[in-house]
């Protein structure tokens, strides 16, 4: 049984059998927005069997052997070549810098590479570095190595280069008023995580809107007919209410409604919402893996309403006073 379970036909089965299974079930959820990028590990497991071939050299062994040499070594070769100059050929006359690179179709489906080519002006945007170039990158850099307070960072709706600087409003637990931090807490909400996580120091905290990265954003109701992968959003009033960086509306920006901070702090108390950020955020006892492996079909169902009145309601908790939208200073 050993050795037949350890065969060449029952392994390429294997391999086969759970690339369709992964092809399947990306499929049903839905796919990605970029072209294909979810499977790619189908793809690698379907060519997994072959993606190693033997190029015999050496005499040839009896008549058989020379007889598939003649066929499999020109075959391997000739892919080979057309691989490489299939490679050479689109390197050599593709513009990257063709028109309308953001342009995204009826899917929803867009060329990713290229967006990010005209963004950052790099013909290939690999390195960290290559991203300080795309719009507000290099103003985030510059805004946070400048604090020394603390703050939550949020991009300035209609500006590409400019960072609302959200700072503590009130001392951190066990300082005195105005006594600066030696370890600020700061935190940047952006949709783009990967490059803004590449191009700042690890004590930052980065906060996705769209749930990719952050737990709670994840849990939100989907929206219908979104772009799929980004087809959640939970808003920046949540992720003000979470930090508790400012105590007096007068000190959030303009753009900010002073009431969706005030109705996201009361939401943030529903208990079911609890267990779920304490489930990730507590710390991993045995008890908390215990918990978790137990509820792990609940809190992967477990849904929050983007709008916070809607989530004070849907709890049961007790609507904050309502006050006037106040335009603040800043």
């Amino acid at each position: 049984m050993r050795v037949r379970v350890r065969s060449t036909p029952v392994v390429t089965i294997a391999f086969l059998a759970v690339a369709a299974i992964m092809l399947a079930y990306v499929t049903r959820v839905g796919g990605d927005f970029m072209h294909g990028r979810v499977l790619l590990p189908s793809l690698f497991l379907f060519l997994l069997p072959v993606s190693v071939v033997p190029l015999p050299v050496g005499p040839a062994h009896g008549p058989d052997d020379a007889r598939v040499r003649r066929v499999a070594v020109p075959v391997v070769v000739g892919a080979w070549l057309v691989v490489v100059g299939w490679a050479v050929t689109v390197q050599v006359t593709q513009d990257p810098f063709r028109d309308q690179p953001e342009t995204i179709t009826a899917a929803g489906i867009v060329d990713e590479r290229q967006y990010y080519i005209q963004r950052t002006g790099h013909r290939h945007p690999v390195l960290a570095e290559d991203y300080l170039d795309f719009p507000r990158m290099r103003a985030l850099v510059r805004e946070v190595e400048a604090n020394d307070t603390g703050a939550v960072f949020l991009p300035v709706p209609g500006f590409q280069d400019r960072w609302d600087v959200v700072a503590y409003d009130h001392p951190l637990p066990g300082m005195a008023p105005f006594e600066l931090p030696d370890e600020p807490i700061k935190t940047v909400v952006f949709l783009n995580l990967g490059m803004t996580s590449m191009n700042l120091p690890l004590d930052v905290d980065v906060y996705d809107t769209v749930g990719l990265a952050a737990p709670l954003a994840a849990h939100t109701d989907r929206m219908e007919d979104g772009r799929i992968g980004h087809d959640k959003f939970l808003p920046y009033d949540w992720v003000l209410a979470r930090t508790g960086v400012i105590e007096d509306p007068v000190n959030l920006p303009r753009w900010v409604d002073v009431n969706w901070v005030l109705q996201s702090e009361v939401a943030l108390q529903c208990p079911a919402t609890q267990a779920l950020i304490e489930s990730y955020s507590g710390p991993l006892t045995p008890e908390r893996r215990w918990s978790n492996l137990v509820n792990a079909f609940s809190f992967a169902e477990y849904r929050i309403n983007r709008i916070p009145a809607y989530e004070v309601q849907r709890c049961g908790l007790p609507m904050p006073e309502k006050v006037e939208k106040y335009q603040g200073t800043r």
